[in-house]
């Protein structure tokens, strides 16, 4: 709580926004999946996601942090022409930092986590139960309280072809974020 208070100041800016948008992943290789190889994969689907955005004080760097969710639709055909399709649901949540360019430009990094297997795995005592990537993002102001975004998150670890038939390696994804306060 101390350290915290070294670098954000109560005078600078606060502001709390709900985002969502369109999100889609590709996997930038083909994976395995119970030694049949998995081409023509899609991955499209939806998200909305809770955050906050704090000025760091004397800078014009800004502390991000959020909470959300994905629906992706999934689908794909194996060596032997079987087709596989599904729907998951991810939840993750996101630390980082954001600067801006201009009044209307700016840029972030991000750190993920977000769940790996399915809800009724989360109890297992698995090391690859959660997710951890890697996000940059642009957002532009649209208006004072709109801003267009744009994000692509690449996969750290575990980098497993099982859990990336349901969440893709690679994620784009282009939403508005609505600022409350």
């Amino acid at each position: 709580m101390m350290v915290s208070a070294l670098f954000i100041s109560s005078k600078s800016q606060s502001t709390i926004g709900f985002e969502g948008g369109y999100v889609f992943g590709f996997q930038g290789k083909h994976i395995q999946i119970m030694d049949e190889t998995v081409s023509d994969y899609k991955a499209n689907g939806v998200y909305l996601l809770a955050n906050y955005k704090k000025t760091i004080r004397n800078s014009e760097w800004s502390f991000n942090s959020g909470i959300g969710t994905k629906l992706f639709s999934i689908r794909g055909i194996t060596d032997s022409a079987s087709r596989i399709y599904g729907m998951t649901l991810r939840v993750n949540l996101f630390i980082g930092a954001n600067y801006p360019v201009n009044e209307k430009l700016n840029f972030g990094l991000n750190i993920i986590t977000e769940n790996n297997r399915d809800f009724e795995d989360l109890l297992d005592a698995k090391s690859d139960m959660w997710r951890y990537s890697l996000g940059i993002e642009s957002s532009y102001i649209v208006t004072k309280n709109i801003s267009f975004i744009v994000r692509f998150s690449k996969i750290l670890y575990p980098n497993i072809d099982l859990y990336l038939l349901l969440n893709p390696a690679n994620q784009f994804s282009v939403g508005f974020n609505f600022k409350i306060k």
